[in-house]
């Protein structure tokens, strides 16, 4: 991406979003302008926001539980069928921070601020792992020192990982 496209990409206003409750494709407006804006390839971003939530409008998705052995219907935070990075609290305030948002003014429910999130900590993963996208995908689901162990010390991988990461990068 040139200078130009970025500077573009960082001052142009956001779009508006039209989500439609499971139509993938109403998000793209803002789904690219947060890619790009956190220079994340258009492609992985949107695999990767559907392979969080499947753009499911209710917050619900279902989620393999290894210990249990079974499929249950678990809420994710999600933001009108958008994923959103993390439902583990104590990392909220670094991907709020990350992603350059006041957490008084940060709305889960609002696309454009999850969106927002989620792109600006995979555009941080991506850097991080000088834009190798498997251990970057590996990061955002397992965590960045777990996908730095796997990346390069080599060391497994949680299953559930391992599935995400065939699902994203398919």
């Amino acid at each position: 991406m040139t200078a130009l496209a970025l500077w573009l990409a960082l001052s142009s206003p956001i779009p508006d979003y039209y989500g439609v409750p499971g139509v993938a494709m109403s998000y793209d407006p803002v789904l690219n302008h947060w890619a790009d804006a956190n220079l994340v390839p258009r492609p992985l971003a949107r695999r990767l926001v559907a392979a969080e939530s499947g753009f499911k409008p209710d917050g619900q998705a279902y989620q393999w539980q290894e210990r249990r052995g079974k499929w249950h219907k678990t809420t994710k935070v999600l933001a009108n069928g958008v994923a959103m990075v993390t439902t583990n609290e104590r990392h909220l305030a670094e991907h709020l921070a990350r992603a350059g948002i006041d957490a008084a003014d940060y709305d889960w429910r609002d696309a454009s601020d999850s969106l927002r999130v989620g792109m600006a900590y995979l555009g941080y993963l991506l850097r991080y792992f000088d834009y190798e996208h498997r251990p970057a995908v590996a990061g955002y689901n397992a965590g960045r020192d777990r996908a730095s162990a796997w990346w390069n010390d080599g060391r497994a991988l949680p299953r559930e990982t391992v599935g995400y990461l065939r699902k994203v990068l398919r």
